[in-house]
């Protein structure tokens, strides 16, 4: 027996020695590297950055280049006043032209200062957004870890109700077979023995699809094994009246909601630029050139500049703009509406999320109590059970409660630590 213990220790530390060790921080790092969610984000976020440009704005010139060339073939028949006259079969043409085109917007409105602004809180925007996604993400890397942590900590427990059913069952079996107790016994510890061996794989399932769902948020390969060595402390110490007004200053998705308002006022004063004129300047120069093989010229040559101002003013356009700057500040009423909505959405988030906290911090120190009267009570129960005093019902109830209190108290930590996650990501903490 005691070969076997051995054989099995060696085994298992091989195993583990073979697993990866995955620590909060390694999980964090590769979520940040690969996770595809976080990634695309940040990728959206470059193309605002790049569109943030003066160019795309509207204040630099546009230059174009163009240039043909072609060739005809016609009959040509032609009489003068003077009496002259040709008539050619598939005379040719020869046509060449070139031409640099320079149109600059001097004056738009002020438009173009809107559409540089605009362009400014949309790269803003985009890097919140991708503030958020990692936040989200990271969050929920942090929270599926611990989810493992709790999971194996049920695990260590059901293994251990496992240890009382066995030893149950053996005692049972050497009363048996001394004539003190009946089959009846024997066999109802074997059934409360399978019944945990079936509820540990049923752990042991909800631990790999919760490692499966692990490495999905890490962006790999879903079926590498890890092992996680760690447990769940909840060290945080929040003020409710801080951490209130950092989440007031600080939480992203309030952040998008004031710059939702802001770009809401930048269409405003985008729509009122078409009230003024339009001011362009511009300067051109052509080249061309005509070949002929018929007619009263063999050649005709073109070239230079033209240079000059526009100016545009719409006088009516059907009403179109007064309805677009009606409909604009509407949006506006819609996005400070939408801010104030985010705001009680969030406020109310930190209510719940606080409320759990504290709770859960509550909670975690009356089931830890429960868990060393449980231990004692389970103890007791075995000892008694050895001497004959106490009967397989009693003993049974005893190790449920002690299960039952291992399981709450891990529940416990679990929930006061997601709470203790999901404060951290309301107030732009969970990234440091």
């Amino acid at each position: 027996m005691m070969i076997k213990k051995i054989s099995l220790f060696l085994l298992t530390a091989s195993v583990l020695f073979c697993q990866e060790k995955l620590t909060l921080d390694k999980a964090i790092e590769l979520g940040l590297q690969n996770n595809y969610s976080i990634r695309i984000a940040k990728n959206e976020a470059a193309i605002e950055s790049n569109n943030f440009t003066l160019g795309n704005a509207g204040f630099l010139p546009k230059l174009d280049v163009t240039a043909t060339i072609s060739k005809t073939k016609a009959n040509t028949k032609q009489e003068y006043s003077d009496g002259r006259s040709v008539n050619r079969s598939n005379a040719e043409t020869d046509s060449k032209n070139a031409g640099v085109a320079l149109n600059w917007t001097l004056f738009d409105g002020f438009n173009m200062f809107v559409s540089y602004s605009k362009l400014k809180q949309f790269k803003e925007t985009g890097e919140i957004n991708a503030k958020i996604e990692i936040e989200d993400n990271v969050a929920l890397i942090i929270q599926n870890y611990y989810n493992i942590v709790s999971l194996q900590e049920g695990i260590k427990a059901q293994k251990d109700a496992i240890e009382i059913s066995e030893e149950r069952v053996k005692i049972a079996d050497d009363k048996l077979k001394l004539g003190s107790a009946s089959r009846l016994e024997l066999l109802q510890a074997k059934v409360d023995l399978n019944a945990d061996s079936s509820n540990l794989l049923k752990q042991q399932i909800n631990l790999s699809n919760a490692k499966v769902n692990l490495n999905e948020l890490l962006g790999r390969n879903t079926n590498i094994d890890f092992i996680i060595q760690d447990s769940i402390s909840n060290s945080s110490n929040f003020s409710y009246d801080e951490l209130k007004e950092r989440i007031l200053a600080k939480n992203n998705e309030l952040r998008i909601a004031e710059k939702n308002m802001e770009i809401a006022r930048l269409n405003l004063s985008g729509i009122r630029s078409q009230i003024y004129p339009q001011l362009g300047a511009y300067i051109n120069y052509n080249f061309s050139r005509l070949d002929y093989q018929a007619g009263l010229y063999k050649l005709n040559q073109n070239q230079g500049f033209s240079y000059g101002l526009s100016l545009s003013l719409n006088l009516f356009n059907g009403l179109n703009t007064d309805r677009q700057i009606e409909n604009a500040h509407i949006d506006i009423m819609n996005s400070e509406l939408e801010f104030n909505s985010t705001k009680n959405a969030v406020e109310a988030d930190f209510e719940h999320e606080y409320l759990n906290y504290k709770n859960g911090l509550t909670l975690v120190k009356l089931e830890e109590e429960n868990l060393e009267v449980a231990k004692q009570n389970a103890e007791i129960a075995m000892e008694r059970f050895r001497n004959g005093s106490y009967s397989p019902l009693e003993l049974r109830e005893a190790q449920k409660a002690l299960l039952d209190s291992k399981t709450r108290l891990v529940s416990a930590q679990y929930s006061a630590k997601f709470a203790e996650i999901e404060l951290l990501r309301l107030s732009g903490q969970i990234i440091r």
